[in-house]
């Protein structure tokens, strides 16, 4: 093929590229058939690739949530027995105080049926009232 020769006076700064060079130049870059289906494969083996470890990431993330479901589980009915056990306790504390000063209670009421200051019909009342009545009295 034959080169356009530069005419100094008119195409200054202006090259023209041949034919032989455009066709060289697609030889070395063009790309072929072949080698985007190559690409292609790559591809899809690399999309295969990221879904299975997308895949098992999930049923790993599933367990573990399963775990901690569980785990969140045992903690909430731990949790529950420490406070019926705390409950209890503070219960059988309040009964303990509470009966002793039903006891006072009791002895305030004897004293004052010892000096006639009550009679015996107004002590039984008193004595019957909750948290402890008293069913009996001393005579």
């Amino acid at each position: 093929m034959k080169k356009h020769v530069i005419n100094n006076q008119q195409d200054k700064g202006d090259y023209q590229v041949t034919t032989n060079e455009i066709m060289d130049f697609l030889k070395e870059n063009m790309v072929v058939k072949t080698e985007l289906q190559e690409v292609k494969i790559d591809l899809q083996e690399v999309k295969t690739e990221l879904q299975e470890g997308t895949n098992q990431l999930r049923k790993e993330m599933k367990q573990e949530i399963g775990k901690l479901k569980q785990d969140i589980g045992k903690l909430k009915l731990d949790l529950i027995d420490v406070i019926s056990e705390k409950n209890a306790e503070l219960r059988g504390d309040i009964i303990l105080l509470t009966r002793k000063e039903d006891k006072k209670v009791v002895n305030l009421i004897e004293l004052l049926r010892e000096k006639k200051l009550i009679t015996k019909n107004e002590a039984k009342s008193i004595l019957i009232l909750e948290p402890f009545p008293q069913l009996f009295l001393k005579q």
